[in-house]
């Protein structure tokens, strides 16, 4: 196999790491940092985790499970956290048939789950776990455990520093505060909704075209259904500028083709990336709730170009580009946590 080939593969397989639907939530409630603290007007680091790449794209953080430190992706567009079914073997873990309770990209189902009885990350710390669903095996690299989900992930404020390779955590904010302190420049500020499952949806424009959106960290790429091209940007499969990049079998389903598509410009309010590099997959590869509801999975493709933070109990999403002019004093982090780094 070739190194360009062996490229590809990484990357489609990287994109079978994106959203999972419809998964109940976790049995056992994750504790809330906020009702730990109290009332918080001011931004007050939690955690700064170091982002560790992986070969197929996407990244993962150190995470303790019960007391064993491990890496976990950061995925957003999943609904609970998991652990793969190798790591669920090597700790022991009981996995239970609990009955068809999601589906990944292409048509995986997920049936099972395990309980971990606690995960810690940098400094804040859950005493108690809860259930996590337990992946097929070879779904995600090996170096990786399992991932970190909105289940978790809702109950702080989270900041992706991609230039700085950081991934912070903060205690969520009660009062509006100064969020945006990493950069003189301007911002964007966009409202976000959650559904069910605590995606991070949202609106943008895409080549004049406004587009629904879902934030997903756990995907190396981001992309649309055929349906949507035809439907907003009138692509008929004549376009030769349309071009067919593989065929994968993501997530070990049936084979998908990947195509890519010659977009020009995708705005946040304020905030562009240029030529955004979004594929166009076939509809049967969404889950059938995200066909009608879901224009855009914007993985890493895009949001690594990008400095993001979100206020999940604010319903807030705050963008700037990732090279930014720094602010002259980092936020304070809480008492033992290191505070967030002034320069890469």
């Amino acid at each position: 196999m070739t190194e360009q080939k062996r490229a590809l593969k990484a990357l489609f397989m990287a994109m079978i790491i994106a959203a999972a639907a419809t998964f109940l939530p976790a049995s056992a409630a994750h504790a809330d940092p906020a009702s730990q603290a109290g009332t918080n007007c001011s931004l007050v680091q939690l955690a700064s985790l170091d982002m560790e790449t992986q070969p197929d794209g996407t990244f993962a953080v150190p995470v303790a499970l019960n007391g064993r430190n491990v890496n976990l992706l950061v995925d957003t567009g999943s609904q609970t956290s998991s652990v793969s079914s190798e790591t669920a073997r090597e700790f022991g873990l009981g996995i239970r048939n609990i009955g068809r309770v999601g589906q990944f990209f292409n048509g995986i189902i997920i049936y099972q789950s395990a309980t971990i009885d606690s995960y810690k990350l940098g400094e804040s710390t859950s005493k108690d776990g809860g259930d996590f669903i337990v992946l097929p095996d070879g779904m995600i690299e090996p170096s990786v455990y399992g991932m970190l989900g909105p289940d978790i992930l809702q109950h702080y404020d989270i900041e992706f520093d991609f230039l700085r390779g950081k991934f912070n955590l903060f205690q969520p904010a009660i009062c509006d505060s100064d969020v945006v302190y990493w950069t003189k420049d301007a911002h964007a500020e966009l409202p976000v909704k959650f559904d069910g499952a605590h995606h991070i949806v949202t609106t943008v424009v895409l080549d004049g075209k406004p587009m629904t959106v879902i934030v997903d960290s756990g995907s190396s790429h981001s992309f649309m259904s055929w349906t949507t091209a035809k439907q907003v940007f009138g692509e008929d499969g004549k376009n030769p500028d349309v071009k067919l990049l593989t065929i994968a079998r993501i997530n070990n389903g049936r084979p998908v083709q990947i195509y890519s598509h010659p977009f020009v410009l995708l705005d946040f309010n304020g905030v562009a990336v240029k030529n955004p590099d979004i594929y166009v997959v076939a509809d049967n590869y969404f889950p059938a709730r995200w066909r009608d509801e879901t224009q855009i999975i914007l993985g890493l493709s895009v949001l690594r170009q990008l400095h993001v933070f979100v206020q999940y109990g604010k319903q807030k999403l705050y963008l700037t580009a990732a090279e930014t002019n720094p602010p002259a004093i980092p936020p304070p982090a809480a008492p033992g946590v290191p505070a967030h780094p002034a320069g890469p």
